[in-house]
């Protein structure tokens, strides 16, 4: 049976001004409670496509959250990735939002995550598209720089999308002219816990 074009389109909710697809989801691998500054962790996003539409382009948008400072800016950390099987590659520091205060306090830095491709959904121009029913995995090694510390901070994960092919993105630093949902997750940057005994 084929599907109509009504069928293929995908369904978008606004959320302060932006298109969100909830079909299109994030999920985190190894994020560690507890993360030693200097030291490098190493952990895995994947975003999916549980909707029908195909998306002609994608990448990561991770944001690095502080909750209880606001001093923190993207020096502070470095950040490398690699798109399934492609190499490692450090992220570009002109691909990242200003920095961001949100009402809550804290402060927000958007790095993008984009190509080249893997070679499971590889486009010989770099782009990384997804099918319905196909997921993209991002690898990632992060370190913040020593003497940083917080006691609550977090990493949010939104999937930049490109509506369609030849589309530009709409927020300077962020990937997409739409998003998929955004997940999080939580760490504390400082020393290990001490022993309970």
């Amino acid at each position: 049976m084929t599907s109509t074009a009504a069928e293929q389109a995908p369904e978008y909710r606004v959320y302060k001004g932006f298109r969100v697809n909830d079909d299109i989801v994030a999920d985190f691998i190894g994020v560690p409670a507890v993360i030693t500054p200097g030291e490098t962790i190493e952990f895995s996003v994947f975003y999916t496509n549980r909707g029908r539409y195909t998306y002609p382009d994608t990448a990561l948008n991770l944001v690095i959250w502080f909750s209880d400072r606001e001093d923190v800016r993207r020096e502070d950390f470095k950040l490398f990735y690699k798109v399934s099987r492609a190499d490692w590659q450090e992220q570009d520091v002109k691909k990242c939002w200003d920095p961001q205060f949100p009402a809550e306090g804290g402060v927000h830095i958007a790095c993008q995550l984009n190509g080249p491709d893997g070679g499971i959904l590889s486009k010989p121009d770099g782009t990384v598209p997804l099918p319905e029913a196909e997921s993209v995995t991002m690898h990632v090694r992060l370190a913040f720089r020593e003497g940083l510390t917080t006691e609550h901070a977090g990493i949010f994960a939104l999937p930049g999308l490109l509506h369609e092919a030849g589309d530009e993105s709409i927020i300077p630093g962020l990937f997409g002219n739409a998003f998929g949902r955004l997940q999080q997750a939580s760490f504390r940057l400082g020393e290990g816990p001490a022993s309970l005994y």
